[in-house]
């Protein structure tokens, strides 16, 4: 298994900006990245996968973030991105496989997170502090050849505990909503095989600072 080295030409343009005196921050970012000889891994058999080298390949799109102190205890998050990835030109000549025009892997056209966190002074300098974060995610394919894709995804995670500057107890949450949803999929002697994203998952984290 041969392949050339791949090269890549991005482009960015952005702009960080306040409002509200300074309560209200929103980031805006614009990118192209123009891909040559892309390097990407495909299955040559049930049994392998080797690298080969797509002649042309671009992605692009758009990412907002956001950030509000709505009041000197409660903020809120929000970023959102849109991604057009696509393969301009990838045949592999050893297969006999066009995959132009497929969407790249693990390249998502929308993702989304929302988040709120919260510090309370509680008294006796002890803060409380909680959040909880919302990520969805839109289908993507996990092949260059688009013939097995996750669905859409959402992921709720949550944690609340109390901070007193030396030390911290914070009870947390991961896939509040216990999600199921594949993070890696790959082909095994004919069969497909999907990896699991974690389940439900819960936990307590103690920190001390000195």
């Amino acid at each position: 298994n041969r392949y050339d080295p791949e090269t890549v030409l991005t482009w960015e343009l952005g702009a960080r900006t306040l409002w509200l005196e300074d309560r209200l921050a929103v980031d805006v970012t614009l990118f192209h990245n123009d891909w040559k000889d892309q390097q990407v891994v495909i299955y040559t058999s049930p049994l392998t996968r080797v690298l080969r080298n797509a002649a042309r390949s671009t992605s692009q799109g758009a990412e907002v973030e956001a950030r509000a102190q709505l009041t000197d205890a409660v903020q809120l998050r929000l970023a959102y991105g849109y991604l057009d990835a696509q393969f301009d030109d990838f045949v592999d000549t050893v297969q006999g496989t066009d995959y132009s025009g497929n969407d790249l892997p693990y390249a998502p056209e929308h993702t989304l997170a929302l988040g709120a966190d919260l510090r309370q002074p509680a008294g006796n300098g002890v803060d409380l502090i909680a959040g909880i974060d919302y990520a969805w995610r839109s289908s993507m394919s996990f092949t260059p050849s688009g013939s097995y894709r996750q669905g859409d995804t959402h992921l709720v995670d949550g944690r609340i505990g109390f901070d007193t500057g030396p030390w911290a107890a914070t009870l947390w949450a991961r896939n509040l909503l216990d999600e199921e949803c594949l993070t890696y999929y790959y082909q095994m002697g004919g069969t497909d095989i999907g990896v699991a994203g974690r389940g439900r998952s819960l936990g307590l984290q103690l920190t001390a600072r000195w």
